[in-house]
């Protein structure tokens, strides 16, 4: 039995488990306290900090290399999880090294941090970073809706590599009422297929505008106008 996640597991999973394997026989779990973010969801921490006394015997294997960081961010995170009043002890390590000091930054709303992450990247391009090299990373695919969007309204070129958000769903609904496709042809933008026919909707996931801005669709009463915003 393979338990992924082990530390987002909560009291009843664990007990499952134990149900099915109370020896541990055959039991494998792998996890990292250090990443056990979800106790709103009702997970618990203490079922991978219990783990040994819940299966006796049970033998610890510590995977302490990370391959996808660089050293400097790998010492702020060893720092910041050393402060935990109860936690595995562990060393993270990488054989990256170089790259810079990650910041800590303070922003009072979203509107803030938008108006912050926009600058900064128009900074790095000022300073030679391409816009293509630059890339802002969430933790949900929700959250990017308000930086996608001012964005656009700046002009600046941007591709979401996740899936579509909902709020794109929504947006092609809103607007798929004014929106009159050419009837000879389909098209596909960022892998979204949409209808050659224009009784036909755009499928969920495209944007009216960016197909706009191609000059495949003409846009009746939508907000703007077509070519305005940023663009994939």
């Amino acid at each position: 039995m393979l338990v992924d996640e082990y530390q987002d597991t909560n009291t009843l999973q664990a007990d499952i488990v134990s149900r099915l394997r109370p020896d541990g026989t055959g039991v494998t779990c792998v996890g990292d306290d250090a990443q056990a973010i979800y106790s709103f969801r009702a997970a618990t921490v203490r079922n991978i900090l219990d783990f040994e006394l819940r299966f006796r015997g049970a033998e610890v294997a510590t995977l302490s290399r990370n391959y996808r960081s660089t050293s400097p961010i790998l010492e702020a995170t060893n720092a910041i999880i050393a402060e935990a009043t109860e936690r595995r002890d562990k060393q993270l390590w990488t054989g990256r090294e170089g790259g810079g000091r990650p910041s800590l930054v303070t922003c009072r709303d979203e509107a803030e941090q938008t108006t912050w992450l926009c600058d900064r990247i128009l900074d790095h391009r000022e300073q030679g970073t391409l816009l293509k090299h630059q890339c802002v990373l969430f933790r949900a695919a929700h959250h990017s809706m308000a930086l996608e969007m001012e964005l656009s309204r700046r002009n600046i070129r941007s591709t979401s590599t996740a899936a579509c958000a909902s709020w794109r769903r929504r947006t092609s609904r809103t607007s798929s009422a004014s929106c009159a496709l050419p009837r000879t042809r389909a098209m596909r933008w960022q892998g979204c297929a949409c209808s050659a026919s224009s009784r036909r909707r755009p499928a969920d996931g495209c944007r009216a505008d960016d197909l706009a801005r191609r000059g495949r669709l003409r846009l009746r009463g939508v907000g703007g106008h077509a070519g305005a915003g940023g663009g994939t």
